[in-house]
């Protein structure tokens, strides 16, 4: 998630929702809003002081504290069905490549390939996407075989990178059994290896 991005449109959006709820009168009268922002009243009264009644400063800042607050919520969740869409996605592009129960006839430069043409696919459209944030360790120049090899070479794999591996390895094993997919796995490392040593740089 792009936090600077997501902490801009809820700004944005934080406004003018504040100004839509407080002076529409049949929004304002509502009572579903009445139970989100009845905190936003509690809120008011308290940044009132002793006062006995509620100052316009207190009144907007609260509602809109809270309108930012409910703002940042939805687009945070948004952001996360749209990851777990996009990653779903990805790995329905693999599964038509090849199914994995024929994975064991493909060659590691085909498997790879695959690999890496999914996690391509997946992070090419997660930058598409203004609240998205780039995965740092993804070079999209890079040919797809390459992205496999650093995905399968990394203590870490983040990014779409984690979860297409993560599913292939347990397809992997669902179908082939666990010590067979283990046995696959590494040899795929293997091959990566190799490639990430042909590559420009050498291994880095």
């Amino acid at each position: 998630m792009h936090k600077r991005n997501t902490a801009l449109i809820a700004l944005l959006l934080a406004v003018p929702i504040t100004l839509l709820v407080t002076l529409w009168s049949s929004a304002h009268r509502s009572d579903a809003v009445g139970i989100f922002y009845f905190p936003a009243l509690l809120l008011s009264v308290i940044l009132s002081g002793r006062t006995r009644e509620i100052g316009p400063v207190a009144e907007w800042s609260s509602f809109i504290v809270y309108t930012l607050a409910y703002v940042l919520i939805a687009l945070v969740i948004y952001v996360l069905l749209l990851e777990f869409y996009l990653l779903r996605r990805g790995i329905a592009q693999l599964h038509q490549a090849y199914d994995t129960e024929r994975a064991e006839d493909a060659a590691p430069q085909a498997k790879l390939e695959d690999l890496g043409r999914a996690i391509h696919d997946v992070e090419s459209r997660r930058r598409k996407h203004w609240l998205l944030d780039d995965t740092k360790s993804i070079d999209l120049s890079e040919p797809p075989d390459l992205l496999a090899a650093r995905a399968l070479r990394a203590d870490k794999p983040d990014g779409p990178a984690k979860g297409i591996l993560k599913e292939f390895k347990g397809k992997m094993a669902e179908h082939r059994g666990v010590a067979a997919a283990e046995a696959e796995i590494a040899n795929l490392k293997a091959h990566a290896e190799i490639r990430m040593n042909r590559a420009p740089g050498g291994n880095t």
